[in-house]
């Protein structure tokens, strides 16, 4: 708890002194921070039976800095939290260990730090690439085992009037385990007020635009992460792949200037909490979730 109240004081400080963040998309300045509740879900799995339910936050931030000749400097820093409440446990042996309620990871966190550059290829052609060093895991004992590394790599070029197209790769553990996966980039903007963004397969919006205040519309995120456990029994190491996907409408909209509030809710599908041993080869609990109601609201400052 100690550590975790260290980073969000942190976090706030850089906001409050900083106060820039941007999608390496976009490349906006842009603040964000953000909840989630997700709904009460089953695991039948026989090593951890239960059910759960779960709050979620995040702050997040990037600054860009121009270098000249069409290039900027991306530095960006982000934390998530998952906090997990569990029903109805049932306690089980794993890995020759008994197993208690007080065993099950309460909260899980993930403090990622980013650098990138973005450069301008001839007319048409812009290339952003990011490296993101982070640790993920539950914060129990925290070491270099704890240490995760993704990146990415993105060329992206407009088309028709408006609209941009982007094609590159990143290698991340959005899908609960660290592996490449290509991306595509879209901003269309088939008719006026109507629009598509996002970054495909972590995220997609579909909607329409009333003016600069207000948009409605369908969100898809997935998220994921890979965590590492405890050191101590009954985990030794063990790693935990999460992930969901989250599908529903959302509504933004200016609260004044370039302050947002965007809120959603829907269904989360997909759902998994995975254990593997500490070398992620061995599954040693299966963790497919039922599916669930989440609520999210998230206030931004884009400049």
């Amino acid at each position: 708890m100690r550590g975790l109240l260290v980073i969000v004081s942190a976090l706030t400080v850089l906001v409050v002194a900083q106060c820039p963040e941007a999608f390496a998309a976009r490349l906006e300045r842009q603040v964000e921070v953000g909840g989630t509740i997700a709904g009460t879900t089953e695991n039948s799995d026989d090593a951890i039976d239960s059910e759960t339910d779960r709050k979620l936050g995040w702050a997040k931030l990037k600054h860009i800095m121009p270098l000249g000749g069409g290039k900027a400097l991306i530095l960006g820093l982000s934390w998530e939290g998952q906090f997990v409440n569990y029903d109805k446990f049932r306690t089980t042996s794993f890995q020759g260990s008994v197993v208690t309620e007080n065993d099950l990871p309460e909260s899980l966190h993930s403090v990622d730090a980013t650098v990138g550059l973005s450069w301008r290829m001839g007319e048409n052609w812009t290339a952003m690439l990011q490296f993101v060093p982070g640790i993920h895991s539950d914060f129990e004992d925290v070491s270099s085992e704890d240490v995760i590394y993704t990146g990415s790599a993105l060329f992206v070029r407009p088309f028709g009037n408006g609209n941009r197209i982007g094609l590159g790769i990143s290698y991340s553990d959005a899908f609960g385990d660290p592996s490449p996966f290509p991306m595509v980039l879209i901003d269309w903007y088939p008719a006026e007020h109507w629009y598509v963004e996002g970054t495909l397969p972590t995220s997609l919006d579909a909607g329409y635009r009333f003016d600069e205040a207000l948009s409605l519309g369908l969100e898809g995120k997935l998220k994921g992460y890979l965590y590492r456990l405890s050191e101590d029994a009954p985990w030794n190491d063990a790693v935990l792949r999460y992930r969901e996907v989250q599908v529903g409408p959302y509504v933004d909209y200016r609260l004044f200037g370039k302050m947002h509030v965007r809120a959603s809710a829907g269904m989360s599908v997909a759902n998994k909490f995975e254990i593997h041993d500490d070398e992620n080869d061995k599954k040693l609990a299966d963790g497919d979730y039922d599916n669930a109601g989440y609520a999210t609201a998230t206030l931004y400052y884009t400049f």
